[in-house]
């Protein structure tokens, strides 16, 4: 009797093991065109996302450009009151203690520059004698409390003599300022900030980084 030494392979089995790694093979290649498609969508997900964002900043500042092409500005200035040139120089006497102190008489001159009208709701005045100038010149004293309309290219004056402690010399100025608050059509509350040195000619001097019109 011959014996059959070789392996006897059924030939359904292997047609079937076939069948199996081509399914598999396209179950793979499913799941890369299903991560591809994913990536796709992540990608025009994060381009909408990026539009909607341009245009929602580019619609709040034009909103914003059309508010501020319409809306009040009131600028302000500092004058000395009419008959005087500069500060005085005086004292008090306070807990047997003499205290020298600074007087200067000003006028707050108020404008609405924009192209609607505006609403002071307060007007505070100060002056300071320092060594240097301050990062912050301070909040000032309410001078006026009482509400003001302003109309367009109209101008308010507020007469005010302020005084503060303290007498100016080689090693130390004065510094005057006012602070505006008021109110737009749009409802917004605004402030205008300003102030000046006084310098050795007494005259009075701009300091810009004071400056503030929002």
């Amino acid at each position: 009797m011959k014996l059959n030494i070789f392996p006897v392979f059924d030939i359904s089995v292997i047609a079937i093991s076939s069948d199996i790694v081509t399914f598999t093979g396209l179950l793979v290649l499913v799941g890369f065109l299903q991560v591809a498609v994913y990536v796709v969508q992540a990608c025009y997900i994060k381009r909408g996302l990026t539009l909607t964002r341009i245009a929602a900043v580019a619609a709040q500042t034009n909103a914003e450009s059309l508010v501020n092409s319409e809306r009040a500005w009131v600028l302000a200035r500092l004058e000395y009151l009419p008959g005087y040139d500069g500060p005085s120089l005086g004292s008090r006497f306070e807990d047997g203690e003499t205290i020298p102190t600074t007087s200067v008489p000003l006028r707050v001159i108020c404008k609405n520059d924009g192209r609607s009208p505006a609403w002071i709701v307060q007007k505070r005045v100060g002056v300071r004698v320092v060594d240097s100038l301050p990062d912050d010149i301070g909040a000032g004293k309410v001078a006026q409390v009482y509400p003001e309309p302003l109309a367009i290219g109209a101008e308010s004056k507020l007469d005010y003599p302020t005084e503060c402690d303290g007498h100016t010399d080689f090693n130390k100025i004065a510094v005057c300022f006012a602070v505006i608050e008021y109110k737009d059509i749009f409802g917004e509350r605004r402030e205008t900030s300003i102030a000046y040195r006084i310098d050795i000619n007494n005259r009075l001097v701009p300091i810009n980084r004071y400056n503030k019109n929002n």
